[in-house]
């Protein structure tokens, strides 16, 4: 594999970022899917491998979730981000 979903080997739980528990997505959700409870993983970030970059190591210290609670209720998005902590050392 060439290169690595960081949620899959950093993030805590399932990293849903497209969820009716969102108000802001939930009618789109319900028209899109047809189900009132419904959520999944849409938003990734993707890290190379040592066979896509030789000259490159990419750890992946942390991955979590954006956005994922409204502020003085507003949500920013219709879905969540995901953020990631790397440490990349070029050789």
């Amino acid at each position: 594999m060439s290169y690595h979903d960081a949620w899959a080997l950093a993030g805590d739980g399932p990293g849903h970022t497209w969820t009716t528990a969102n108000p802001s997505a939930r009618t789109v959700i319900e028209q899109v899917v047809g189900q009132g409870a419904h959520h999944r993983r849409i938003d990734y970030v993707f890290v190379g491998s040592r066979l896509t970059h030789p000259k490159a190591q990419c750890t992946i210290d942390t991955a979590a979730l954006a956005f994922d609670r409204p502020v003085d209720g507003t949500w920013a998005s219709d879905h969540f981000g995901v953020v990631v902590d790397l440490d990349i050392t070029i050789a």
